[in-house]
């Protein structure tokens, strides 16, 4: 089977378990479906700052508080059906950090050497409505240094 008819297998079954259970049920690090588990790694690597990071699960767990933090207490105006990071942090078995629907990785545009978490809102044939908060590591500590809505216009 090709990785492209396993993925869009893997998007199915997602999909029909998602209706089957509630989310905190079926995206957490412990969930699988079939043989594939969701969150295999306990660790992956992000370039960062100009180098290799490795990001641990407790670490990952370290951001996820941080961002909740940050939304708790400074209540930026997102879109309406952007939800909070709800589940535990797990990586799955690709490398990519997930706190539910978010995704951690690389701020690429950023001037500072900063990660993102990135929510996607809204895909289209022409663009992708992303909701992103910047993070960035100051003296050891995970800090929040901003958010915003990001519109990708895709080209063909």
């Amino acid at each position: 089977m090709s990785g492209i008819a396993f993925r869009g297998l893997f998007v199915a079954a997602l999909a029909c378990a998602q209706a089957a259970a509630p989310a905190s049920a079926w995206l957490s690090s412990q969930a699988s479906i079939g043989d594939y588990k969701l969150g295999c790694l306990e660790e992956t690597t992000l370039r960062f700052a100009g180098r290799d990071q490795v990001i641990t699960l407790q670490e990952a767990e370290e951001i996820k508080l941080v961002v909740e933090k940050y939304l708790a207490e400074e209540k930026p105006a997102l879109e309406p059906s952007v939800i909070a990071p709800s589940t535990e942090a797990f990586i799955d078995c690709q490398g990519t950090v997930r706190m539910g629907a978010w995704i951690l990785e690389q701020a690429f545009s950023s001037e500072k050497p900063e990660l993102r978490l990135s929510y996607r809102v809204l895909t289209s044939e022409h663009f992708v409505v992303r909701q992103m908060i910047f993070l960035a590591l100051e003296d050891g500590q995970w800090k929040v240094t901003g958010e915003d809505r990001v519109t990708t216009h895709l080209r063909y």
